[in-house]
């Protein structure tokens, strides 16, 4: 059951068009019940000098300069994505820092529910990677972040459809850690809930992994089906998803040396998958980091 707090969505922004890639799936999981917060973090001003050294403009006066042009720009885009964001607060925010702890910072003081930003790194090889501040958020984290690559959005897209929450599940309680926000974005938005599981073979019990969360999201009101998979985890969850699904699983798995989600399944889907991957924070992890 939803409590009467709005959903908060973080979505952290760097003045370029790139980062705005993450707009259009924070939106897609806008409602009425949801405030949407555009975050820029500039780095700590120094003072402007002159041919000769000499100070002409203070780090105050120039950090006030750059926080007001900042507001502004933002301000231009948040009108933007209050046209598409089905009735949700849009509010923005500059803070001045290191850009990766600064937005875990006011993550937390603002009590940030999930985080989605668009990530555009690649290898020497072309292959796509997280990039630094993305990785470190992800990573440090305690609450759930979407990540959205460059081709989850064309160019000048302003809208995206999002259709279904697919859940990948091996049985283990990390795994499983990525329910909650699973619950609460299918009641907000109705969306319905694909739970998945992957067999070595089709004498396999692993269909029994998504047994008991069906039954608990049925009871909570959420549109569930299952789907029991075999082969290659990644290739098989890649082959079960479809344009208009969002990946929801766990990013860190701690225990359980047989447990598949072990063998970087997430960064894979993320690197090579069809859609957009929203990473839960392990429960064991996050609770050792903040207790």
């Amino acid at each position: 059951m939803l409590d009467d707090a709005p959903f908060r969505i973080l979505i952290p922004l760097d003045g370029t068009l790139q980062s705005q890639h993450a707009l259009p799936y924070a939106q897609a999981l806008a409602t009425a019940q949801t405030k949407l917060i555009l975050l820029e973090v500039l780095p700590d001003p120094e003072p402007e000098r002159g041919l000769r050294g000499n100070i002409t403009t203070s780090a105050e006066a120039v950090g006030q300069r750059r926080s007001g042009a900042t507001t502004a720009a933002l301000e231009t885009v948040a009108e933007r994505v209050r046209l598409g964001a089905s009735g949700a607060d849009v509010d923005v925010a500059v803070v001045v820092g290191g850009s990766a702890d600064r937005i875990l910072k006011a993550a937390r003081e603002m009590q940030i529910d999930l985080i989605v930003m668009a990530t555009y790194s690649r290898s020497q090889i072309g292959r796509l990677v997280l990039g630094s501040v993305t990785d470190r958020i992800v990573k440090a984290a305690t609450v759930p972040v979407l990540v959205v690559r460059p081709h989850d959005v064309t160019a000048n897209q302003s809208s995206v459809l999002v259709q279904r929450l697919v859940v990948p599940l091996d049985g283990s309680r990390t795994a499983s850690s990525a329910l909650p926000i699973t619950e609460r974005l299918a009641l907000l938005t109705g969306l319905p809930v694909h739970l998945v599981t992957v067999a070595s073979d089709e004498q396999s019990e692993a269909r029994y992994h998504t047994k008991r969360p069906y039954t608990t999201l049925v009871e909570h009101g959420v549109r569930v089906s299952t789907e029991t998979l075999v082969g290659r985890p990644v290739t098989a969850i890649e082959q079960a998803t479809h344009p208009g699904d969002l990946i929801v699983m766990a990013s860190h798995h701690r225990a359980g040396l047989t447990a598949w989600l072990l063998h970087g399944v997430a960064e894979r889907l993320i690197s090579h998958g069809r859609c957009p991957v929203l990473l839960t924070p392990d429960v064991s992890h996050t609770a050792t980091r903040t207790a």
